[in-house]
């Protein structure tokens, strides 16, 4: 409502941060002229330069110098000086949304929007508003403040900023406008809102300028401390870590000391990240930049990566982790709501923390629907479309090429490509023959119609391997044809296991977590994604040192990525008819079926038993009283996939009396496992080869025998047999009713 002829005369800054500050009241689902006295604006804004356009004219008071005067600025008139004037910008904001309540500009450098939610978090508690707007504005990519902010700290000349990392150079200016709206909690609730994240506590410190480094990191220390007593929690609750990250090496070793002391006795684990590594430093809006994705990882339960990170500028510790890819934020539901803290520092010495936690969402239908379709997909659209062609003869699945081809020639959008197919043919299950293409660009799907043609006329087989291509089947299975799921036994694990399918089908991960009060524990993340303080070459080596380190690691990891799997396709209506479990897979298939339906009890089971620790595995105390070793005598446990009979293998065992043959694969493979000195010497009769297996305990043979009731009490539990699918022992090599 700013009359037209006065826009030309307003700043952009203030234009912005007026078109956020709709957008954010659009988002809360607020109607903009709506009369609103219990609530107010805080802005958080830094000095413009473009006001000093203004004043080198004044200075030309030459009326010769009027060309170089306009050059510098229009003429000055009423509007142009009132639209100048910095503190002007929450006036417009409360009369344009028509707000009743406190309304002002603070500015506190990179800190200002974080010091503007602490006067709205104030307001709110001491009752002076219902809701607040908070805002922050910056344009620091004026070349004046660009080259006054590289002589302060030099911006980085690699072109990108690496927070923490050992090779950072500094940070990049970025520039930009946000809001947010703060509301009542319980008001929020009652209205049924959206709400992203809850703020718990807001603390500031400032650090004296007559010294250096000490004094700058016992105020963000302190700062910490306030914002942790203001909300009421431990420093351990905190599991995502939104620092400052300037990017700027001094800044960067004493964010990371302070939170080396924070974090130093932590039984829990903290990931670090920033957001000037994606935005460079945005000045004044900095902070609620930072504010504003933290708040969006809680609310989509994502932990974000930290982008241009290999390896840290200074020692860490070992309960803090540098994530480099999108990953699902695993929690233990015992432990209460994920908590984030947020940072920031200034120039010159001021520090800012705020605590902020996760509103939890039922797992049920009273979600609103809204939320639960934003959190379907939190890294937002895929690069890639599903496109699915049916039909009960090859002349109709031609046909169904043909039209999909026609479909494509109006845009450039693989994923409304994929949208628009999905909502003009459906897929139908009741149909003969179907053909699958997954493509990444427009492009690739064109060339992929041409080849899906040919597929079928010349009846070709075709499987997808790798990221892309076609499916199809000229003698499908049908409907009729039953399936099973195979679960593999142990070994199977790898790096990254479950990652992707965390964040690409979240709701999966909700559910378990909604069933269950520590899926953490249960998953292992930080030896499966892995969770890292370095990524520096050959990273992986250590990683797998450290899943193969506790055999724990590898059981739960892969019981509970086999339950991840085994729903994210039951999700996808595929249904079994049978289950079958090859060793550990046994356990695996009956959790991710819910035939065992308590992960948590087997968890505690397991957590507390020394079968895994000493008996089993470790020492093997179980193995060298079944085969009477000596005490003194390294068993040293390994067992092999060896590619010979099991036959053959029998006749060679009698001259290694602790080999054992563990499993038989097929008729020509077998898997071994005893003393590893022996194995390899069996090996090597055998002329074989052989794959050593990670995780594999002493197991499947007389070595169990000692602690054999113990290891079957532990699989002992009340079951829930589904209708309709058979289960198959691999030991017994047939079906069986479970008991």
């Amino acid at each position: 409502h700013i009359p037209p002829i006065e826009i030309p005369d307003i700043l952009i800054q203030h234009l912005l941060i007026l078109d956020v500050a709709a957008k954010a009241m659009n988002d809360a689902g607020l109607p903009a002229r709506e009369i609103r006295n219990r609530m107010g604006v805080i802005i958080g804004a830094d000095f413009d330069y473009e006001a000093t356009n203004f004043q080198l004219r004044w200075g030309l008071l030459n009326s010769s110098l009027k060309s170089f005067q306009d050059a510098c600025s229009p003429p000055l008139t009423s509007s142009r000086t009132l639209g100048s004037l910095g503190g002007i910008i929450a006036s417009r904001i409360a009369r344009e949304f028509r707000f009743g309540g406190p309304s002002f500009v603070v500015s506190c450098d990179s800190s200002s929007g974080l010091k503007a939610v602490e006067i709205g978090v104030r307001a709110i508690r001491q009752n002076e508003a219902d809701m607040m707007l908070i805002g922050a504005v910056d344009l620091s990519g004026d070349i004046r403040n660009i080259i006054i902010s590289d002589r302060l700290q030099c911006y980085s000349k690699s072109g990108k900023v690496a927070p923490f990392d050992i090779l950072s150079e500094g940070t990049l200016p970025g520039e930009g406008a946000a809001a947010i709206i703060l509301k009542k909690l319980d008001l929020a609730v009652k209205d049924n809102d959206r709400i992203y994240a809850v703020i718990n506590g807001v603390g500031t410190a400032c650090a004296s300028v007559h010294n250096a480094h000490l004094p700058l990191k016992e105020a963000y220390s302190l700062s910490i401390e306030r914002a942790l007593n203001d909300a009421s929690v431990s420093p351990f609750s905190i599991s995502y870590f939104e620092a400052h990250g300037s990017g700027n090496s001094s800044e960067d070793i004493i964010e990371i000391e302070a939170l080396n002391e924070l974090f130093k006795n932590s039984p829990a684990v903290c990931a670090i990240g920033s957001v000037k590594s994606n935005i460079g430093n945005t000045g004044s809006a900095s902070g609620l930049a930072s504010l504003i994705k933290t708040s969006l990882c809680l609310y989509h339960e994502i932990l974000p990566p930290l982008v241009n990170f290999t390896e840290p500028i200074t020692l860490m510790e070992n309960n803090l982790h540098f994530p480099v890819s999108p990953q699902f934020w695993y929690r233990n539901r015992i432990d209460g709501p994920r908590t984030a803290c947020i940072s920031s520092m200034t120039n010159d010495g001021n520090c800012m923390h705020v605590i902020i936690k996760s509103h939890e969402y039922p797992v049920s239908n009273a979600i609103p629907e809204k939320i639960s379709i934003e959190r379907k997909k939190p890294l937002g659209e895929r690069s890639f479309g599903l496109f699915i062609i049916d039909g009960n003869t090859k002349n109709e699945l031609i046909e169904g090429v043909d039209s999909l081809s026609g479909k494509i020639i109006h845009t450039n959008d693989i994923n409304e490509c994929a949208f628009n197919w999905m909502r003009h043919k459906k897929p139908d299950s009741s149909k003969k023959y179907a053909l699958s293409i997954a493509a990444g660009n427009v492009g690739q799907l064109q060339q992929w119609i041409k080849d899906a043609k040919y597929t079928i006329e010349t009846d070709t087989h075709k499987k997808m391997d790798g990221p892309g291509g076609i499916y199809y089947s000229p003698n499908p299975l049908g409907l009729k044809n039953k399936t099973a799921f195979v679960f593999p036994g142990s070994g199977n694990h790898y790096l990254g296991m479950g990652r992707g399918t965390g964040v690409y089908f979240p709701d999966i991960l909700r559910k378990m977590d909604s069933l269950t009060e520590r899926l953490q524990t249960q998953i292992v993340p930080e030896c499966f994604v892995p969770w890292r303080s370095s990524w520096k070459k050959g990273w992986e080596i250590d990683a797998n040192q450290k899943i193969a380190a506790n055999p724990l690691n590898m059981i739960f990891g892969q019981v509970a990525y086999s339950g991840i799997i085994a729903k994210l396709l039951i999700n996808f209506g595929v249904k079994p008819s049978a289950v079958i479990g090859y060793s550990l897979g046994e356990s695996a298939g009956n959790f991710a079926m819910n035939v065992w339906p308590d992960y948590g009890e087997m968890l505690d089971r397991m957590l507390k038993t020394d079968l895994f620790t000493s008996e089993l595995a470790g020492a093997c105390s179980a193995a060298r009283n079944a085969w009477n070793i000596p005490s003194g005598e390294n068993i040293d446990w390994c067992a092999a996939v060896v590619n010979r009979p099991a036959k053959n293998v029998i006749e060679a065992l009698p001259a290694f009396p602790y080999v054992r043959l563990l499993i038989i694969n097929t008729p020509d493979e077998c898997v071994i496992g005893g003393m590893k000195k022996q194995v390899e010497t069996l090996i090597k009769s055998l002329s074989c080869e052989a794959v050593f297996l990670e995780g594999v305990v002493t197991v499947h043979c007389d070595a169990v025998n000692p602690v054999a009731d113990e290891y079957k009490k532990l699989h002992l539990f009340p079951v829930n047999q589904p209708e309709g699918i058979a289960f198959y022992s691999c030991a017994l090599g047939r079906s069986y009713e479970m008991t």
